[in-house]
């Protein structure tokens, strides 16, 4: 069983009183995104769209974070086995063969 006296009880104390005072932040936030939806919607406003909007917002960039991390992260192993120039001189494109008529 967990010790609950001297200094394991502050710091169950210490997450507690943490853990609460998140929670009525959590409220306080909830409140304060019901109370823009209704305004919004005073003027006319979907609230449904509204919602969507943002979680399309929050998701692009989440999703633009993530597909970076891939690209650096892709970049890093192909550089790694010699197949990525690292010199930053600028090359020419070789020219596509033409076509024969």
């Amino acid at each position: 069983m967990a010790d609950t006296n001297g200094a394991g009880s502050n710091s169950l104390q210490h997450y507690v009183s943490a853990l609460r005072e998140l929670r009525q932040e959590q409220q306080s936030v909830a409140k304060a995104v019901r109370d823009l939806l209704a305004e919004a919607g005073n003027h006319g406003l979907n609230q449904g769209a509204l919602k969507d909007i943002v979680k399309a917002q929050l998701m692009s960039r989440e999703q633009a974070e993530r597909q970076e991390e891939r690209q650096d992260k892709y970049s890093e192993y192909l550089e790694a086995l010699g197949m990525l120039r690292t010199d930053p001189s600028p090359r020419q494109p070789a020219k596509a063969p033409r076509a024969r008529a």
